[in-house]
């Protein structure tokens, strides 16, 4: 989950300077809620701009990213996706 939060946090600040990051820092809240004894939620909800439409409509497509390939995408990734 570190790894998920801290990737989001970095892309979010990547086009912003020090004083806009500094005069609203990015924040990501996690909560999560006991359902029923086989089941949890997790919400997360942060304070960004917001997702583009041109992403939003493909966010559940099979191996979408916003990352470039060979550069963001880590071997993880690539070896679980086994090109």
């Amino acid at each position: 989950m570190h790894r998920i939060t801290s990737d989001a946090l970095e892309d979010a600040n990547q086009q912003r300077t020090s004083t806009e990051i500094a005069s609203h820092l990015n924040t990501i809240w996690i909560h999560t809620r006991l359902v029923s004894e086989k089941q949890i939620m997790i919400s997360i909800t942060d304070n960004g701009l917001g997702v583009p439409e041109t992403t939003l409509t493909r966010l559940f497509d099979h191996f979408f990213t916003t990352k470039m390939w060979g550069k963001d995408l880590d071997w993880v990734y690539l070896s679980a996706i086994k090109l």
